[in-house]
Parts: C-alpha cells; sequence; structure tokens
C-alpha cells in the first residue's frame, strides 16, 4: 500500500527535486556480450565530457554498476509518479536552506547506532527483519514504508550525560534533517507515565521541538493509534517543516 501521495505537495515537490538531483549523479547503464561473457557499459559526464566504462556482470564492480542502474530505474519510475500527482500544484516549492538548523542532522543519521546492534531484546513482534515491542510500532513501521519515508527503529540519542532509545529515528533527506517518534502505549499506568515525562523533558530541554522535531502517539494496552491518525501527525509534521523551510515570504497577523 502506498500512502505517499498524503504527504504535503510542498514537501513532494522537494522529493521530485532530491529525486532529480539523485538521478543526475547516476551512470546510464546498458549490457552487451564479449567472448560469450556479459558486460556492462557505463556511461557517465565528467566535466562536461563523456566516458564509458566496461565490467564484466560476475565482477564486484559490475554488480555494483548493475545496482545502480537499478536504482536508477525506480527513481525515473517514480519520478513520474511524482510529476503525475504534481502537475496541478500551483507553483513549485523552493526551500531556503539557510533557515535549516537541525538539532539532529545528516551527521546523526550517517553516525547512527541501534539498540538492536547494542544489546539483546525480548521483543514479540516482526517487520521486514527487524524486532518491534509492540503492535503498534509494528503498524508505525508500515506506515512510514507506504510513505516512503526513510526510518530506523531505536537508535542511540545521547543528550548529556543520559541517553535514549526513541521509538523511530525519520530522516528526510529534502531537508537533511531527522525527526523522531515515540509511541507512549502505557499512559494508563501512572509509573510509566512518570518516566515518559523525565524523558519528554529531557528532549525539550535539550532543543526539541514537540511537531517539529518530535512526533507522539498515545495509547493504552488495549488501543493504539490508527493509520490515518499516524499519516495525519507525520503530514502535519512535515507540513510545519515546509513551512519554516520555505523561501516564500511568511504573513503575520497584526
Amino acid at each position: 500500500m502506498n500512502n505517499w501521495e498524503k504527504l504535503p505537495v510542498k514537501y513532494l515537490q522537494a522529493r521530485l527535486g532530491a529525486v532529480e538531483a539523485e538521478l543526475s549523479k547516476l551512470p546510464r547503464v546498458c549490457t552487451g556480450k564479449r567472448r560469450n561473457r556479459t558486460i556492462i557499459r557505463e556511461y557517465y559526464l565528467k566535466d562536461g565530457k563523456g566516458y564509458r566504462h566496461e565490467h564484466y556482470a560476475n565482477t564486484p564492480s559490475g554488480q555494483d554498476i548493475l545496482e545502480l542502474s537499478n536504482r536508477r530505474k525506480q527513481l525515473i519510475a517514480y519520478r513520474k509518479q511524482l510529476i503525475l500527482t504534481l502537475k496541478e500544484a500551483a507553483s513549485p516549492f523552493v526551500f531556503d536552506a539557510k533557515r535549516i538548523k537541525a538539532p539532529f542532522g545528516r551527521a546523526f543519521w550517517d553516525n547512527k547506532k541501534l539498540r538492536a546492534d547494542m544489546e539483546e531484546t525480548d521483543y514479540d513482534y516482526e517487520h521486514k527483519g527487524v524486532r518491534y515491542n509492540s503492535r503498534a510500532e509494528v503498524l508505525i513501521a508500515q506506515t512510514l514504508d507506504s510513505l516512503g519515508l526513510r526510518y530506523v527503529y531505536e537508535p542511540l540519542l545521547v543528550l548529556g550525560d543520559d541517553f535514549y532509545y526513541p521509538d523511530f529515528a525519520v530522516f528526510l533527506p529534502e531537508f537533511g534533517r531527522c525527526f523522531f517518534i515515540e509511541f507512549l502505549g502505557r499512559l494508563n499506568e501512572k509509573d510509566y507515565s512518570i518516566k515518559n515525562g523525565v524523558k519528554l523533558g529531557d528532549y525539550m530541554h535539550n532543543g526539541m521541538v514537540v511537531g517539529r522535531d518530535l512526533l507522539m502517539f498515545c495509547g493504552t494496552k488495549t488501543a493504539m493509534p490508527s493509520v490515518d491518525e499516524i499519516i495525519c501527525g507525520v503530514s502535519s509534521l512535515i507540513d510545519n517543516l515546509c513551512r519554516l523551510y520555505s523561501s516564500e515570504p511568511s504573513f503575520s497577523i497584526r
């Protein structure tokens, strides 16, 4: 199931720009034969000049180029879908990179460490080879997949002398930044609520803003958010980022 069309139009415009930028860096590839062996021909531009390299398909370099070729095909198909979705948009979204001051940006994402890589967990639920602690977290992961968003489960987050494992870190390459999702699933239990209140307070003390850096979903042992609620929450946060980063002038009410 794909729900990415439900994301804000401005964000999809930014995503289209990111897709086109990635496509411009990928080589064009075709296959051929030489002495009954499959070869991969790689065509690319460098300093305004065209070059061609050949690789045998069964070599590591050949396999790498094939992966890039498959990625290029996926991006071309996705670009067509984005263009069709955005063809009625009033004007392209242009964001001002100078406005992006994310406390958890690309450096955090590129150097992330996951709880599952550092300690054993006995979680009962699984999705795409990852173990989750609750059905609600699996639902959130499935919904993020349907939105075409990049995410990891329980990344290490160091804040001063304390450290935490927020449920999800979602990376938006279009803006070079992350936001976090927490599912608070036992708010009917007093000790649980107090413990998580301290954690959320620490988040905010270290610069996180709800609706910009942090998204929360709540539940109990018998209740959890719906797919529509998750999509609405994620879309609202991303829409807020689009407004923050827009190069268009903002308006104030006097």
